[in-house]
């Protein structure tokens, strides 16, 4: 939200700090100001106003307010600046047909209206310095009001509306064209606001051509409303319409501020057309808003926060936020200011009171250690004891994208536009994930990759947790079957859970069963197993290896190495011995050899990986990776490393093969 600190000025009789120290207060209390930039006479505050607080907060007004509170000066009073002049014109006619699209819509008339280009005076410079460009008197006075008190407002030409103003959702097949020429569709989704001809606007979000304001326009309908925020947050995602009022409105102004800014917006035109007459204004508001009060004891703000502040402070506080209080026993009763819709349950009020009492001043105190231990969340422990299991098994944990290509769940604004859906299962990208590891096995130095992902998966209308573990090799040995290792593994998983699981064989695999219920597959494709946790977590007993009490053992010893981006090249090497050596002395005597020469280009290995024996004499074979974290190597460079250390293997009496 970008503030202007002149127009902030204007709330204020006492001269205002400088702009840098504003934003300093500003940050330390609410607000984060991300920057400061001097334009002209003027400096621009760029607040970031979170959500949360977005109801009331993007506006100078509620910017004011909360500086005010902070500095604890008074704010000047903001009034109308004339008094307009009111006349019987023809009655406005204004119908909501449902109450929870549209909360309150005000409708005026003014007549004898002259549009046209303003000179350059104060509103517009306080609007050109947040980035508005000036149209005509009209619609730089509604948008004067928005950005000054947050309600958005709308003008139409009363000439070119046929029959009164409904308010209503949009009939299939109806369109709009909008203030910028686009043509729109619509549909039941969207809201609008329309005349007895079809809709003339797309409710809090943009006004439509027909009866847009022109320099021939002579008469008015003034709007101020308010609407459904999820209503035209969804409607304006979806139509790709982005405005400042759409902004406004998705973020649930109160609807109690819509007379006050019809007012203002009235009180702005009567300065610029002086010969205008205004009508009365036609308020609709079928569930008006009840007052909030907040019942909360300052024993309570106290404990909460940690700190011994007086009731009398907590009072002083709150006043500053204009929130009005009475004592009722024990208890405060605050009545909230209606723009203050973030303000809803006793801890929003300890809150308030703490950032302006100031969390610096809170002296941290030392938990007390807890003499009850607590009991594990039984998923979280599952979860956990799984995790344990397999990683003590040689599995390594992987986290891939929860999005896919396909599947039954699309996302509406997905992140990735080739992966528009939620997953159905794990499988499938684990075995990506085995088929892209394999390729890099000898810079990992393993004869077999081995990894599991726990996840959630969107299959069959529901959410579930999924664990997925698979198996591939890189060197198969005589006799290894990845099929056979996976059900190993699946037989002693269920075993450490006291979970008996049967197996029903189909063409693609199996399905897994305990007590005659699905709970996933195995082998449908090769070496790999699919179990639904959820499922899991039901048929398993309450034993202490997954119900039980939550002990989570330290990990130590983790070793973290960077990786290069550029691809590595493995070499093999085999050589026999004299009889007095063995395996290990031969690698230590390769390893050195390896680091003296090559240096930093050995990554990875030597690894031992075959023996053979002819005529008495023993040969070992070993693997090494070569790579740069700098460039891309060549044969010849490697090739030159190990001309290197057949030499030096030569000199020991060594025979390469």
């Amino acid at each position: 939200m970008l503030i202007s600190y002149n127009w902030l000025q204007t709330y204020f009789k006492k001269k205002l700090p400088v702009a840098g120290k504003v934003a300093e207060i500003l940050t330390f209390t609410v607000f984060e100001v991300e920057s400061v930039e001097k334009k002209e006479n003027d400096f621009i505050l760029d607040v970031k106003v979170l959500p949360d607080r977005a109801c009331y907060a993007l506006s100078h007004r509620g910017i004011a307010r909360e500086l005010a509170a902070a500095l604890t000066w008074e704010l000047n009073s903001q009034v109308s600046r004339v008094k307009i002049s009111q006349a019987k014109l023809t009655p406005l006619s204004i119908k909501i047909e449902n109450p929870a699209d549209c909360r309150r819509y005000i409708g005026r008339k003014v007549s004898s209206v002259d549009i046209r280009c303003l000179q350059k005076n104060q509103m517009g410079m306080y609007l050109g310095a947040i980035g508005q460009k000036s149209i005509n008197n009209v619609v730089d006075a509604a948008n004067f009001v928005m950005f000054d008190m947050g309600q958005p407002l709308h003008a139409f030409d009363a000439d070119k509306v046929k029959g009164g103003i409904t308010v209503r959702r949009a009939k299939e097949g109806e369109k709009i064209t909008t203030l910028d020429g686009k043509d729109v569709s619509l549909d039941s989704e969207i809201l609008v606001i329309a005349d007895d001809a079809g809709p003339l606007a797309i409710a809090g979000i943009k006004g439509g051509k027909r009866a847009e304001v022109t320099g021939e326009t002579k008469n008015l309908i003034l709007e101020s409303a308010n609407f459904n925020p999820a209503l035209i947050r969804r409607a304006s995602e979806r139509l790709g319409i982005r405005t400042d009022a759409s902004k406004h409105f998705e973020n649930n102004p109160t609807p109690e501020f819509c007379g006050v800014a019809l007012e203002e917006f009235s009180a702005l035109l009567a300065e610029s057309i002086p010969e205008s007459t205004f009508g009365e204004a036609v308020d609709v508001y079928p569930n008006p808003e009840e007052p909030r009060v907040i019942m909360v004891s300052a024993d309570f703000i106290q404990e909460m926060l940690g700190v011994s502040i007086t009731e009398e402070g907590i009072l002083e506080i709150l006043g500053r936020l204009n929130i009005k209080s009475e004592k009722r026993g024990n208890e405060l009763s605050l009545h909230i200011p209606p723009e203050r819709c973030d303000l809803v349950i006793p801890e929003d009020i300890v809150e308030e009171v703490g950032r302006l009492y100031g969390y610096s001043k809170i002296i941290p105190v030392k938990i007390s250690p807890q003499k009850v231990e607590p009991l594990a969340n039984t998923r979280f422990n599952l979860e956990f004891r799984v995790r344990e299991f397999l990683e003590g098994r040689g599995f390594s944990e992987i986290i891939t994208s929860s999005f896919s290509e396909k599947g039954e769940i699309e996302v509406m604004k997905p992140i990735d536009s080739t992966r528009p859906f939620f997953r159905t299962e794990l499988s499938g990208v684990l075995k990506t994930a085995l088929d892209k590891n394999i390729l890099n096995a000898d810079l990992l130095g393993l004869d077999k990759i081995k990894i599991f992902e726990i996840g959630k998966v969107f299959s069959d209308g529901k959410e579930f947790t999924s664990l997925c573990a698979g198996i591939a090799y890189a060197r198969k040995k005589r006799g290894e079957r990845v099929n056979d290792e996976i059900k190993v593994v699946r037989d002693e998983l269920f075993r450490e859970f006291g979970g008996t699981v049967s197996v029903v064989c189909v063409d693609d695999g199996g399905i897994l069963l305990i007590d005659n219920k699905p709970i996933g597959e195995i082998n449908k494709v090769d070496g790999i197993m699919e179990i639904n946790l959820d499922a899991l977590t039901e048929t398993l007993p309450e034993s202490e290896g997954v119900k039980g009490r939550l002990n989570l053992p330290l990990k130590e010893g983790l070793a973290l190495k960077p990786f290069s981006d550029f691809p590595f090249i493995a070499r093999d090497i085999a050589f026999f011995v004299t009889d007095e050596v063995g395996e290990s002395e031969a690698r230590k005597t390769l390893n050195k050899i390896l680091r003296t020469h090559p240096g930093a280009l050995l990554v990875a290995g030597p690894r031992f990986f075959d023996q053979f024996e002819k005529n008495g004499k023993k040969s070992f074979a070993y693997r090494m990776v070569f790579q740069s974290f700098k460039r891309t190597l060549t044969d010849e460079e490697v090739n030159k490393i190990m001309e290197k250390v057949m030499a030096e293997l030569s000199k020991l009496g060594w025979q390469v093969r």
